[in-house]
């Protein structure tokens, strides 16, 4: 639950999301459905090559349950021996896949019984949902309509089985087509939050805890630190660190208003040059200063969301005396307003910007460094650490560093998905490979005849293609409203986030229309450049 569920920051461990599992494991499922509807197309486009075999055990006595049951049976076996594959397949991505995830996974297969059970039952399942339609099919040739040459399944027509195939075709590229609609926004939305403005000049902020003695020996650790050219600011921050963690909130009251309905604040602690070190632009008044001893007790720090909230004026809020109380309604500290800051996103960008509070305070050192040689600042640091503190050893981040892996969850999901994608169109396409050669050898005399009558390759090719452009087309338009409606909530997630742009949606269409011809045409320029005198020879 705390894994899955928790919505915390910096946990001892990176907090997982259920909602990702509940992605993946739709898309895996979306996966293994194109893969039946593949199997279900080519076996009943692939039918009239056992059509003899199918009357010829009917005239022999065989009913339509026993031709189902050993379709079926062999569809099952397929299955599994797929599943082996799949086992092996895994075994050699696993690797792969743990270094993308940042996981050590293993997995036993036969030694626990739920995995083992659980594979046998996907095996079972797949099978007999991707075999029983071909089964049935199958199953319904009449033998005296296989001895005439018409191969057609029970109560069906041509005209019924190709709907069916093309409604299969589509099916398979709406998958394809919403999965590469959903990676090019969720790309888009991720180049978003990096290039995002957070108001805090995050990039060479180093901030480790204060251990041992380093609380005491602050000022005597900061001096020195300062003593090096490339340490360019020192401060302390604590409670949450800006832009990284959610903003602890706080009940306070100002003059005038009742301890009974305070405002709910977000608080974070600092000190002396915290608006150097984060690049914060005061507004109006000042920061923490050491010509005013009382900063540490009495003083508040404000951003532009906290005069809002109160209803004051830039010129009205310096001064402006305000009270932290507890539940019980007591005061815990009252100090006043000494400088406002310009807004600046203090928790991650999945929450809207809020009201803060900057208290006197901090249990860690925030220091500033740099950008001209940053190897000889970090070891300037922990020397000086190393001078003061010997006992702990140093455990220092990089703000931008935590930023950046804030979103990591996203980076992820992108890739996975943009794996899950090609996987997709590449079965989509291994089936429009296979349906294309299917339709090519069915029109053989109609290409020829066409050929005889002077039509060009060129044109052929159009003609046999026409028809999966087509499909893929419907496709797009089905594909479309269900990738925005699931990126949509996806987004949601975010409090600032991008416009869903319709230019991704016709480069995506674009892109899949493209590779749905490019597997067609090799198919459809190879029966136009067939020599007509083999296809109307025994005409």
């Amino acid at each position: 639950d705390i894994h899955l569920h928790s919505q915390r920051y910096l946990e001892i461990e990176t907090n997982g999301n259920i909602i990702y599992v509940y992605i993946f494991s739709a898309i895996a499922l979306l996966i293994l459905l194109i893969a039946c509807i593949n199997f279900m197309n080519l076996a009943t486009a692939r039918s009239t090559s056992r059509a003899r075999e199918v009357g010829m055990r009917k005239v022999l006595g065989a009913y339509r349950t026993n031709l189902v049951r050993q379709f079926l049976g062999e569809t099952i076996l397929m299955s599994f021996f797929s599943l082996l594959l799949a086992i092996a397949i895994i075994e050699v991505a696993l690797p792969v896949f743990n270094s993308l995830a940042g996981k050590s996974l293993e997995i036993h297969y036969f030694e626990n019984p739920v995995v083992t059970f659980g594979l046998i039952g996907i095996g079972l399942l797949v099978g007999i949902f991707a075999g029983s339609y071909p089964a049935f099919y199958l199953s319904g040739y009449r033998p005296i309509n296989v001895l005439k040459g018409t191969t057609k399944g029970a109560g069906s027509s041509g005209r019924s089985e190709a709907s069916l195939r093309k409604v299969l075709v589509v099916s398979q590229f709406v998958v394809s087509l919403v999965l590469l609609i959903s990676i090019s926004i969720i790309y888009n939305q991720l180049n978003f939050l990096r290039n995002k403005d957070l108001g805090i000049a995050k990039e060479q902020i180093v901030y480790f805890d204060m251990f041992g003695n380093a609380f005491r020996q602050y000022i005597a650790i900061k001096n020195e630190l300062l003593q090096h050219k490339d340490v360019l600011a020192v401060s302390r921050i604590g409670g949450s660190v800006p832009g990284l963690e959610d903003g602890i909130a706080n009940a306070f009251v100002a003059e005038g208003m009742s301890h009974d309905k305070p405002k709910w604040i977000g608080i974070i602690t600092a000190t002396h040059d915290i608006i150097d070190v984060l690049g914060l632009e005061i507004i109006a008044g000042r920061q923490y200063s050491t010509n005013f001893p009382t900063d540490s007790t009495e003083a508040f720090i404000i951003n532009e969301a906290t005069l809002r909230e109160f209803g004051w004026t830039l010129d009205e809020a310096i001064g402006k005396k305000l009270e932290r109380v507890r539940s019980d309604g007591t005061v815990s500290q009252s100090g006043k307003v000494v400088g406002v800051v310009k807004d600046f996103h203090f928790e991650p960008l999945h929450e809207e910007l809020k009201p803060l509070i900057v208290r006197f305070g901090g249990g860690q050192f925030a220091v500033r460094i740099g950008a001209e040689n940053i190897p000889a600042a970090m070891a300037h640091i922990r020397k000086t650490w190393d001078k003061f503190v010997p006992d702990w050893p140093l455990n220092y981040r990089f703000l931008d560093d935590d930023i950046e892996n804030l979103y990591r969850r996203e980076q992820k999901l992108g890739k996975v998905i943009q794996y899950f994608t090609i996987l997709a169109i590449f079965i989509a396409c291994l089936g429009l490979f296979g349906l294309a050669s299917f339709t090519a050898e069915q029109r053989t005399k109609e290409i020829g005849i066409r050929k005889v009558l002077g039509a060009s390759v060129s044109g052929l090719v159009m003609l046999l293609s026409k028809e999966f452009t087509k499909l893929v087309a419907v496709a797009f338009l089905v594909a479309s409203p269900i990738a925005w409606w699931a990126m949509n909530k996806w987004l949601e997630s975010f409090a600032y986030r991008v416009d869903i742009q319709w230019w991704l949606f016709v480069v995506a269409g674009g892109v899949a229309l493209f590779i749905a011809l490019v597997t067609v045409s090799t198919q459809a320029i190879r029966a136009a450049l067939s020599n007509p005198v083999n296809s109307l020879r025994y005409e």
